[in-house]
C-alpha cells in the first residue's frame, strides 16, 4: 500500500495536492460514502460563493482575479477625452469669469488658484494620472469633508466669528451628514466611484444654486424652495449671473475633486447584497438619527444651534448647510399651535359675528394692485435724488388713505405677500421661506375672493406671467376667482398691451382693467386683483432697453445712471405714471370704485447696498433695524367717492383686506372683525417683527409667547393643515346672526 501511495504522488497527470489526497483516500477506503463527499463539496461551494460576493460560476470564470491597470499610453482617445472634460469645463468657467469681470480686472488669489487647478486637471486628464492605492484611499476618505468645506466657503468662511459655524459639535454634525450620505450612496450603488462623484457633484449643484439664490433673494435655499424651481427658471432670464473669481475657484475645486475621484478612487464593486442591504439601512438610519437630533430641543441646546427661522441667513451661517437643511426639513409641514383644538377655535371666535349685509345698498368696485417690488428706498437708506420718484402718489390727499405696509419677505417670494392679503393669515404662523401656495393649499379655501363673491361681486385675477408660477393656476381657482388672466392671455396681444424690459408693464395690466370696465354690462360690482410684473428684478440695464426705457429722468445722487439702483428708481417712476392714468380713468367714472395699491416686498440687496456703501451706512442682517428698513413697503388707497382720509398708517398685509373693507364700506366677516380687534392690539404682525398698540417694535423671537397671537395661529393651522375640520363659516356672512 505504501508503495502504491508513492507511485500515485509521483504521477505527473495529477494537478493538485487536493487531487492527490482525494485519490489516496479512495485507495485507502474504497467504501467511503458518496453522499458525504457531495455534502463536503456543497459546503465548500457555499463558502466560496460568499467570499466571491454571490457571483455565479459563469461570471467568476470570465472575470480575472486581478486586472492589470492600463498606463496612459494604452488608454484610448475616448478615455482621454472623457478625463479631460472636467478641465475643459473649468477653463470655460474661468474664461466666462474673465469676460464678465473685465471692468474690475482684479486677479485675486482665487484667480491664481483656479488657474493652477485648471493646469493640473489638464495634465491629470491627458495622462490619466493615478496616485497609487494609498493616496487613492486618502482622496476617497477626504472627499466628503472637502465637499462640506467647499459648500460652506462658497457663502462665507465657516471658521470666522459672526458668520462662522457656531461650535465644534455643529462641525461634526455637518460632517456626519456628509459622510452618512456618502455611505448611503456607496452601499446603494455598490460603486466607490459613483459614491465619490455623487458626494461631490450633488453638493456642487446645490452650492452654486444656493449662491445665486442668496445673491438675488438674500436668503439661502431651504427644502421647500426646490418645489419653486420652475418659477425660478421662468424669471431667470432677467437676472445677470456673474461668475466672479470666488465662484470660479469653488466650482473648479469641486470639478477637480470629481476628476480625482473618477481616476484615483479604488475600483471597488460591492456585489454582496447580503451586506449592502443592512449597510444601506444603517447609513440611512445614521442620517435619520442625526437629523432628528439636530431638530430636537436637546440638539439645539447642546450643539449651540441658531434656531430662529425668521432670519434664515443666520440659520445657515451659524449651523452649516447640511445641518440647516436637516433642521428646517421639519417645517415642511405646519406646526400645530400649543393648545389647538376646534373647541378652542370656536371659543376664540364666539364673540364675533359678521356685519349685516343690506342687499339694497350699492357696493363699490374693488381694485387691488399688488405691485411687484414697489417700495420707497428712503426707508432703507438716507439718500438724495434729483426729483421725486412718485410725485403723483405723493400728491394724493382727497379720499385717500396712505401708509406703510409691513411685509414678511424681501427680494422675492411674492406669493407669500399675496397669501397674507387674500387669506388674512400671517406668515408669522408658518415657517419663514415656505410657500403656502405650493406646500399647504391643496383645495378650496376661504379667502377675500370667496367673501366678495358671496356679496355678489364678479371676481377677476390677473398676473402677466405664466399661470403655473407659484401654482397660481390652481390656487386662484381654489380661492374662488371666476376669471383669470395670465401671461398666456397677454401673449395673444403683445402689441396691444406692451412690455417694459421684457415684462408686461403696469400700464398693460391697467389697460386690461379699463377695458374690463368699459365692457361691463350689468350692475354687479367688480373685484379685480392685479399682481404686476414690470418692476421684477434683476435691474441690470441692458442696451436693448435704451429705445423703450430711457432712465436719465431720475437718479440717486452719486449712483451710476445705468446702475441697478437708478434703473430700479426709473421703474418705480413708471409705476407712478401708470397709476396716475388709472386714477384719471376712474375719476371720470360714475361707478363707485376704490383702488388699493401696495408693494409685495422691497428689491434685493443689490439695489440698496450701493446706497449704503456711498453713505457709509451699516445694516446688520437679522436685526430689528434691518427688519424696519427692508421689510416695509408703501400703500395707497384711493376712492372716487367719499371715504375717511388718513395718513401714516402702519399695518401688515394680513390686516390689509380688513382695513380695505372698513374704508370702502364693504361688510366684514366674523374673522375680519376678529382681525380688526387683534390689529388694534398688535397693528403689525409679520414673520420677522411685530408692533404693539403703543408703536413699539419687536423682533419675532418673542411673538410665539403672546397668547393672542397663538390663538390667531390656530386659524391658519385649521385652514391649511386640519382641513377635515375646517371652520369655514367664520369667513363668510351670516355667522352668529
Amino acid at each position: 500500500m505504501e508503495k502504491e501511495s508513492k507511485e500515485i504522488r509521483n504521477d505527473p497527470n495529477l494537478e493538485s495536492e487536493d487531487e492527490i489526497t482525494e485519490t489516496s483516500s479512495v485507495s485507502v477506503d474504497e467504501t467511503e460514502d458518496e453522499t458525504n463527499k457531495e455534502g463536503k463539496t456543497s459546503i465548500k461551494k457555499f463558502f466560496s460563493r460568499i467570499v466571491s460576493g454571490f457571483k455565479s460560476p459563469k461570471h467568476q470564470s470570465l472575470e480575472p482575479q486581478e486586472k492589470k491597470k492600463k498606463n496612459w499610453k494604452q488608454r484610448s482617445a475616448i478615455e482621454r477625452v472623457l478625463t479631460v472634460i472636467p478641465a475643459v469645463i473649468m477653463l470655460v468657467i474661468m474664461l466666462v469669469a474673465q469676460w464678465q469681470m473685465t471692468a474690475e480686472s482684479k486677479y485675486t488669489i482665487e484667480f491664481w488658484l483656479s488657474l493652477i487647478l485648471i493646469c493640473t486637471a489638464t495634465i491629470v486628464g491627458i495622462f490619466c494620472v493615478r496616485l497609487g492605492k494609498v493616496w487613492g484611499w486618502i482622496v476617497t476618505a477626504l472627499t466628503p469633508a472637502v465637499s462640506f468645506l467647499l459648500t460652506e466657503f462658497m457663502i462665507r468662511n465657516p471658521f470666522i466669528d459672526g458668520k462662522g459655524i457656531n461650535s465644534v459639535g455643529l462641525f461634526v454634525s455637518n460632517l456626519i451628514l456628509f459622510y452618512g450620505f456618502a455611505a448611503l450612496l456607496l452601499f446603494v450603488t455598490g460603486s466607490m466611484k459613483v459614491c465619490v462623484v455623487g458626494i461631490t457633484g450633488l453638493p456642487m449643484l446645490y452650492t452654486i444654486a444656493n449662491h445665486y439664490v442668496w445673491k438675488f433673494r438674500d436668503a439661502p435655499l431651504f427644502p421647500w424652495d426646490f418645489a419653486s424651481a420652475g418659477t425660478a427658471a421662468d424669471v431667470a432670464d432677467n437676472y445677470q449671473f456673474i461668475i466672479d473669481w470666488h465662484v470660479c475657484f469653488i466650482a473648479c475645486s469641486f470639478l477637480f475633486i470629481i476628476l480625482l475621484g473618477f481616476l484615483c478612487t479604488p475600483r471597488i464593486k460591492l456585489s454582496m447584497w447580503w451586506l449592502r442591504v443592512p449597510a444601506s439601512i444603517l447609513a440611512a438610519a445614521s442620517l435619520v438619527i442625526t437629523g432628528s437630533y439636530v431638530q430636537s430641543d436637546k440638539g439645539v441646546s447642546e450643539l449651540g444651534m441658531y434656531p430662529y427661522l425668521f432670519t434664515p441667513n443666520y440659520v445657515y451661517w451659524r449651523n452649516g448647510a447640511a445641518v440647516s437643511l436637516a433642521y428646517t426639513s421639519q417645517y415642511m409641514n405646519i406646526q400645530k399651535p400649543d393648545g389647538y383644538s376646534i373647541k378652542k377655535l370656536n371659543e376664540t371666535i364666539s364673540g364675533y359675528s359678521s356685519d349685516p349685509y343690506d342687499s339694497s345698498k350699492e357696493l363699490p368696485n374693488v381694485i387691488v394692485i399688488m405691485n411687484e417690488a414697489f417700495s420707497d428706498l428712503t426707508t432703507a437708506s438716507n439718500y438724495t435724488q434729483n426729483r421725486p420718484v412718485t410725485p403723483f402718489i405723493d400728491s394724493l390727499t382727497e379720499n385717500t388713505v396712505k401708509g406703510t405696509a409691513h411685509v414678511s419677505v424681501k427680494g422675492g417670494n411674492t406669493a407669500n405677500s399675496e397669501f397674507e392679503f387674500l387669506t388674512g393669515l400671517s406668515m408669522a404662523q408658518l415657517t419663514p421661506g415656505c410657500i403656502p401656495y405650493q406646500q399647504y393649499i391643496k383645495g378650496e379655501t376661504p379667502s377675500f375672493v370667496s367673501q366678495l363673491a358671496e356679496l355678489g361681486y364678479d371676481t377677476m385675477g390677473m398676473h402677466p406671467y405664466p399661470a403655473s408660477g407659484w401654482n397660481r393656476d390652481n390656487v386662484y381657482d381654489w380661492f374662488g376667482f371666476e376669471n383669470t388672466y395670465f401671461k398666456e392671455f397677454f401673449d395673444k396681444y403683445p402689441e396691444r398691451y406692451g412690455k417694459l424690459r421684457g415684462y408686461y408693464s403696469d400700464d398693460a395690466t391697467y389697460r386690461l382693467i379699463r377695458e374690463t370696465f368699459r365692457a361691463k354690462t350689468d350692475d354687479s360690482p367688480l373685484f379685480i386683483f392685479d399682481v404686476t410684473m414690470q418692476n421684477h428684478g434683476g435691474y441690470t440695464y441692458k442696451d436693448a432697453y435704451k429705445k423703450t426705457f430711457p432712465i436719465n429722468e431720475i437718479y440717486a445722487s452719486g449712483m451710476p445712471r445705468t446702475g441697478v439702483t437708478n434703473t430700479y428708481l426709473a421703474l418705480i417712476k413708471k409705476s407712478d405714471e401708470a397709476f396716475e392714468k388709472l386714477v384719471a380713468f376712474f375719476e371720470e367714472s360714475d361707478d363707485p370704485t376704490i383702488i388699493l395699491m401696495f408693494g409685495d416686498h422691497q428689491p434685493n440687496d443689490n439695489v440698496v447696498t450701493p446706497l449704503w456703501k456711498k453713505n457709509g451706512e451699516s445694516v446688520e442682517v437679522g436685526t430689528l433695524d434691518e427688519q424696519l428698513r427692508r421689510y416695509t413697503v408703501p400703500f395707497v388707497m384711493w376712492a372716487n367717492y367719499d371715504i375717511e382720509e388718513e395718513t401714516d398708517v402702519h399695518t401688515s398685509l394680513n390686516f390689509m383686506s380688513t382695513l380695505l373693507c372698513e374704508k370702502a364700506g364693504v361688510p366684514k366677516t366674523a374673522f375680519q372683525n376678529y382681525l380688526a380687534d387683534l390689529s388694534s392690539e398688535y397693528p403689525v404682525i409679520t414673520a420677522g417683527h411685530y408692533s404693539d398698540a403703543n408703536g413699539n417694535y419687536y423682533d419675532a423671537t418673542t411673538l410665539s409667547q403672546i397668547d393672542a397671537v397663538n390663538e390667531y395661529a390656530m386659524f391658519g393651522y385649521n385652514l391649511l393643515a386640519d382641513r377635515k375640520h375646517m371652520v369655514t363659516s367664520v369667513f363668510s356672512y351670516g355667522y352668529n346672526d
